[in-house]
């Protein structure tokens, strides 16, 4: 059973929000008035306990999908930048696909520090946000299948890329490929319909270039 809660604001109000839930599927925070949020990302997971070292994969029910959509459509959030994902934070399988897609006032994305990535784990992150014309900076070494596919897809004001260096590519043969940049997997669509990059190309280490496609 879905619940809703409605809460009244004024002006520079902070509202702490926590919860025990670990899979969060159906959470969706959305705001009539213009709103910023920071804090632990955890806390929505582990609650107001030591979320420090919690460890999504040993979560008792499914992690998949983690933080997906939590923050989807919500036109009035505009600043994320206080947003803490920890560096340690094991990723799951599409963990924060769609979390902020659709936010059209979001100027500043938060700070992306986990370091090994899941397949679809970025995935449409900040599809349609349309007001954001700097790309977050991205921690990641270890990239997985379709990882960042549309994660930029609809962000017309986006002017540059997001600089990454990466030490291993998802490659699914299984070896170390030579020449990274013919496996795609990673990142289909990431830039898509981003009409205000100046280039249209970054590129990244290894060689590897992304198109503005």
């Amino acid at each position: 059973m879905s619940s809703k809660y409605n809460v009244s604001l004024n002006t520079d109000t902070v509202i702490e929000i926590w919860s025990y839930n670990s899979s969060l599927k159906g959470m969706h925070i959305i705001a009539t008035k213009n709103i910023e949020i920071g804090g632990n990302i955890m806390s929505l997971v582990a609650g107001n306990e030591n979320f420090s070292t919690y460890n999504l994969d040993s979560s008792s029910t499914t992690a998949k999908s983690t933080f997906s959509g939590i923050f989807k459509n919500n036109i009035k959030l505009v600043d994320a930048s206080d947003l803490y994902i920890p560096t340690n934070l094991s990723v799951t399988q599409n963990c924060f696909e769609s979390m902020f897609e659709g936010c059209t006032a979001l100027t500043v994305a938060p700070v992306l520090t986990p370091l090994k990535l899941k397949g679809e784990c970025y995935k449409n992150m900040f599809k349609g946000c349309t007001s954001l014309v700097e790309p977050p900076s991205c921690s990641a070494t270890t990239t997985a299948i379709r990882c960042f596919e549309g994660m930029f897809d609809g962000c017309s004001e986006l002017t540059s890329v997001m600089p990454v260096v990466f030490e291993k590519f998802y490659n699914p043969s299984g070896s170390n490929p030579s020449n990274p940049k013919d496996y795609g997997y990673e990142m289909a669509g990431m830039y898509k319909n981003c009409k205000k990059l100046r280039t249209g190309y970054g590129t990244l280490d290894h060689g590897y270039t992304v198109g503005c496609y």
